[in-house]
């Protein structure tokens, strides 16, 4: 929010509906604000999960209604929801007051910004507004709830919630940061479900700490072909553990940093390691791929012949989804320090070094069986023969 402007006053017709008192909360009022869209004015958005989709279909046809019909706009748009500390009327003005970030546009965003640009059109907009102490105190989960539509990522509400702020506190100062996107439809080169996916195939607590015959809950496949899942995942452990060391998320902060540039590590060197295989060449790989394969896996990865995080050039294309199932087995590295969080008891790109060409040549080996990353990805024994392999290493090569 504006914090240099916590008051929006426009021109409008003003309708009390509600006041309903909430035992422990407090007091929370409803109105009916409706404004012509050559008296809208511009209103705090952080409390909306979704950034705007000039783009999208939603857009186009809210536009096209405000261009053709803006007779018909307050009957046809289901208008913009408000949350704010108060709302008062005076003398044919709405005043809003906001006090802080969790306030404002709450749902309607696609709305509001459409009608912003097309205010030259003479329609009305409908504003449900909520407010008074109690809707102060309701704010963020009023919001998630009028964004809960299939079309929300959960992406969009986890960081509503607030759950990656340590996530962005640990990289605040590298130099991708900026390129990393929190919400839908941010205009950024990486997703943040990409983090989080990273972080999930590192979740010993979920997957195994490297331990012959353990039992695990499956495999990390999802880090990749399943964003939601992943999500849902991160949200529950929030949701049952917040930011303590009980949630395996939280106790992977400090190595957040280390797995993205192990990551990177691992997509800039791919070819090399595989090509210290014995007769292997990346090169002639590449070649026997039907071109049909090839413009699918290039479609699949975003078209990038560059790395995921620091966008470096890469000299042959390395399809990302590959990256996952080679750096995830590594997770048996991780150890608890003395506060209960997680670290690495050697340098993961050395480790990576050594096993590496075995690992990249298994997951070559299974993708040119059906040149389906799908298929393969969700087999349990592709995971299973890679994780295995790892701890034979750990319990040979480390212990020489």
């Amino acid at each position: 929010m504006n914090t240099m402007n916590p008051t929006v006053t426009m021109k409008g017709e003003f309708i009390p509906t509600f006041g309903t008192i909430i035992n422990g909360i407090g007091t929370v009022n409803t109105a009916l604000v409706r404004v012509r869209t050559t008296d809208l004015k511009f209103l705090p958005t952080k409390a909306n999960p979704r950034s705007y989709n000039e783009g999208g279909t939603t857009t186009k046809k809210i536009a096209n209604t405000l261009r053709n019909e803006p007779e018909l706009f307050e009957v046809l748009n289901r208008g913009l929801t408000i949350v704010c500390s108060d709302c008062t009327y005076k003398s044919g003005n709405v005043i809003f007051t906001f006090t802080d970030d969790s306030q404002g546009l709450v749902d309607g965003g696609h709305s509001f910004y459409t009608a912003m640009k097309n205010q030259n059109r003479d329609a009305k907009v409908i504003i449900k507004v909520i407010y008074n102490n109690g809707a102060e105190e309701l704010a963020n989960r009023i919001s998630e709830t009028f964004n809960t539509s299939e079309k929300v990522k959960e992406m969009s509400l986890n960081n509503l919630r607030g759950y990656f702020e340590f996530i962005k506190k640990e990289l605040k100062n590298k130099e991708y940061f900026c390129d990393i996107k929190w919400e839908q439809n941010a205009k950024k080169r990486i997703s943040c479900s990409r983090i989080i996916g990273l972080m999930n195939c590192f979740n010993p607590i979920k997957y195994g700490h490297g331990v012959f015959g353990e039992k695990t809950t499956g495999n990390p496949s999802d880090s990749y072909n399943s964003e939601n899942h992943t999500q849902n995942d991160f949200k529950k452990c929030f949701e049952n553990y917040g930011e303590t060391i009980n949630n395996p998320y939280y106790k992977m902060k400090y190595v957040i940093p280390e797995l993205i540039e192990l990551f990177e590590w691992a997509e800039c060197n791919f070819v090399r390691l595989y090509n210290k295989n014995k007769g292997c060449s990346y090169n002639k790989v590449i070649a026997t791929l039907p071109n049909k394969t090839k413009v699918k896996l290039f479609e699949m990865d975003g078209g990038n012949h560059t790395t995921l995080f620091y966008n470096k050039e890469l000299g042959q294309y390395v399809p990302t989804p590959f990256i996952y199932p080679i750096v995830a087995p590594l997770r048996i590295f991780l150890e608890e320090d003395k506060d209960g969080f997680y670290y690495f008891i050697v340098d993961p790109k050395e480790i990576l070094e050594e096993v590496g060409p075995y690992l990249i040549k298994y997951v070559l080996s299974n993708y040119l069986d059906n040149y389906c990353t799908t298929a393969i990805m969700k087999e349990p024994t592709f995971w299973s023969t890679l994780y295995e392999k790892t701890i034979i290493f750990k319990n040979t090569a480390m212990h020489n």
